[in-house]
């Protein structure tokens, strides 16, 4: 389902009340439904007559208008969250396999490597250093 992206008072002055789309500038006078209170466009003095159709198509768009923001909010941001915390997740674990390969490739000591890897892990979870 597509969303409208365009000028959010336009869309206000298009159902003919406040949607709130704006925030806080809907409770000013510098509101687009107060300050011309008839639809946008060329026509939008001259529409008087509204069809039973029409009632219901401006109803149905009002309610794309008010979920479509509420959508963003309450799923696709938490959403995106989780995508980029899992991004972060994978190339942490690429840049440690990326650091073994290239020091195996080296030739450098199963001990050093240990020691280069482990630099990754959290403190918690390091070997302890064995002492003599």
């Amino acid at each position: 389902m597509a969303r409208d992206t365009g000028p959010q008072c336009k869309q206000c002055r298009r159902e003919g009340q406040k949607l709130f789309l704006k925030g806080e500038r809907c409770l000013t006078e510098k509101c687009g439904v107060e300050r011309r209170a008839y639809p946008p466009g060329q026509h939008g003095r001259g529409r008087k007559r509204i069809s039973e159709y029409q009632v219901r198509l401006l109803e149905k768009q009002k309610l794309r208008a008010i979920y479509g923001v509420g959508a963003a909010n309450i799923v696709f941001l938490p959403l995106a969250n989780k995508i980029k915390l899992k991004l972060k997740h994978e190339s942490a674990g690429r840049a440690v396999v990326i650091s073994g390969l290239v020091g195996v490739a080296q030739g450098d000591n199963p001990r050093i490597l240990q020691e280069k890897l482990e630099c990754f892990l959290p403190p918690g979870q390091r070997s302890k250093p064995e002492s003599h």
